[in-house]
């Protein structure tokens, strides 16, 4: 889990990594982002939430979990012919590794880590929906793309 002290670290990680485009929604992602890193500390049993430390300073994070069932139909790129799905692979919602880091590993690392941990849980395996020019990160690490999101089964 991802002690409270850390959170601030974390936002602000993620917020420095957002393009341009997406900073002016900066304040709700951030919002966003702290409401399911709670949620998913409250619901320890159905996540997994990793943090790669340079000392005392925070250059990754991975946030995954089983998605709240209220949750499914808000999601674009769930399978509609199949909307329960869902419930038995986990969520990848946010990996970021800071910029000064990338091509360490340490993306790799974390989603290996969540597709232990959803081993671990029994789930089928991690999804997450697609990002563009990301896509090519997450097929060198075994996710396949399945309809509208990349899938890595475990």
């Amino acid at each position: 889990g991802v002690p409270g002290a850390a959170a601030g670290a974390i936002l602000d990680l993620v917020a420095g990594t957002m393009t341009r485009s997406t900073q002016k929604h900066i304040d709700e992602y951030r919002a966003d982002l702290d409401r399911h890193m709670r949620y998913f500390l409250q619901h320890e049993d159905k996540s997994a939430q990793y943090v790669v430390l340079d000392g005392e300073k925070v250059i990754g994070f991975a946030l995954a979990g089983v998605m709240p069932e209220e949750d499914l139909g808000k999601y674009y790129f769930i399978d509609h012919s199949n909307p329960r799905e869902p419930l038995s692979w986990i969520l990848l919602e946010q990996i970021t590794v800071d910029a000064a880091h990338r091509g360490e590993k340490i993306g790799s690392m974390l989603l290996a880590k969540v597709a232990q941990r959803a081993k671990e849980m029994g789930m089928q395996g991690v999804y997450t929906g697609t990002r563009g020019n990301t896509r090519l990160f997450y097929e060198k690490n075994g996710f396949i793309m399945d309809k509208v999101y990349l899938k890595r089964p475990v």
